[in-house]
Order: C-alpha cells, then structure tokens, then sequence
C-alpha cells in the first residue's frame, strides 16, 4: 500500500469517527462519498470498499464515465481484473467497464486477502508520461 493510500484510509477513518462523535452527542452528521475521477480498476476498488467498511451506501462515481475501460492499463492487465473481478466488470467492446446494474455495483469479489483486490496494476506495461515544454 503506498503512503497517499494510508493516508486517505486514515483520513476516513478519522472522518467516520468524528461522524459517530457528532451523531453521539445528537448533531446531525453524515458521511458522504464523492469522486469524479476515481477510474475502475485498483482505485475505484480499494476507494469503494474502504467507503462500504465505513457503512456509506451511496458514494458518486463518474470517473468510470468519463475515462472508463482502464485506460493506461494493458491489455493482459485489464483481463486480469474482469477475470478477478465478474461481479465488478464487464468487456465492453474490448475494454473493461464497471457492471452497473440499476444505478449499483456488487462488490462481493473484494471481500478477499488483500486491500481490496488480488491482482495488481502491471507495471512492466506501464509507458513513461510525456514532458512538453509549454512557453
């Protein structure tokens, strides 16, 4: 798990926290969920699973929409994900996208050892970004 991965389960963790605290003392609280850019693969995983063990339902995920089949990743990668995980994804015309069924995704394949996932992103086909200079 990388340091900006503890540090987003740890700022959850305190935030759910404070939630119960306020909720204790009879202020109402909630604790919501909302990334426009959480993509699927390892990210919209571990980001939705850390939001279910925090007992939040409905979290807004458009990322998928927006950049969606795993872009960036390889093809041997992407295959390994929607072989993972059938519950979560779907091969739509040659890309994996996440199996939404009536506004819902199932999620039952990341009850699993590890955070949320058995496969990782390939690094070995991973491409160097490109560095332009703007003047």
């Amino acid at each position: 798990m990388t340091d900006s991965t503890r540090l987003r389960v740890l700022r959850a963790l305190v935030n759910a926290a404070r939630v119960r605290l306020a909720q204790a003392d009879g202020t109402p609280a909630m604790l919501s969920g909302e990334d426009l850019t959480c993509q699927p693969g390892l990210c919209w995983q571990q980001d939705t699973l850390m939001a279910a063990t925090l007992g939040v339902a409905h979290v807004e995920r458009n990322g998928h929409h927006f950049a969606g089949g795993m872009q960036g990743a390889g093809e041997t990668e992407r295959r390994a994900f929607v072989r993972a995980h059938p519950d979560i994804y779907r091969m739509r015309d040659g890309r994996p996208m996440l199996a939404i069924e009536a506004g819902r995704v199932r999620t039952g394949s990341l009850d699993a050892p590890g955070f949320a996932t058995c496969v990782h992103p390939d690094m070995n086909d991973t491409h160097p970004l490109i560095e332009e200079n703007i003047e």
